[in-house]
């Protein structure tokens, strides 16, 4: 429902009863809605996406919801997207993961950020 510029997802069900989702979904489920939305709009305007770049995609997510993500990033969206690049923290994401670069550095000892490919 879009009106006055603003937006909201509502649910409507049978009996034309609506509520808008953010009055009882988890902050996870806004996570993951959230990103749906952004790649399935991303879809609309180009049906084949060259590159799609997430940044920390699991905030919010739990164990199943992230599990459910990585096989969505390795069996799904590969035809749609050819190539998918994730910043992030969550070790669970790597299970799927074809190339991996990690960017590490000593905060502590002030060093020089080290890359290393696996």
């Amino acid at each position: 429902n879009i009106s006055n510029g603003d937006y909201k997802i509502e649910l409507e069900f049978d009996n034309n009863y609506k509520r808008e989702l953010d009055e009882f979904i988890s902050g996870g489920e806004r996570s993951a809605i959230a990103l749906t939305l952004r790649i399935a709009m991303s879809l609309v305007m180009q049906n084949k996406l060259n590159l799609l770049v997430l940044d920390e995609p699991t905030h919010n997510l739990d164990k199943k919801s992230i599990s459910f993500l990585s096989d969505l990033f390795s069996q799904y969206l590969p035809k749609f997207v050819e190539q998918i690049f994730v910043i992030t923290h969550d070790i669970n994401l790597e299970n799927n993961a074809k190339n991996i670069i990690y960017v590490e550095r000593n905060k502590d000892l002030d060093s020089a950020t080290e890359i290393n490919i696996k």
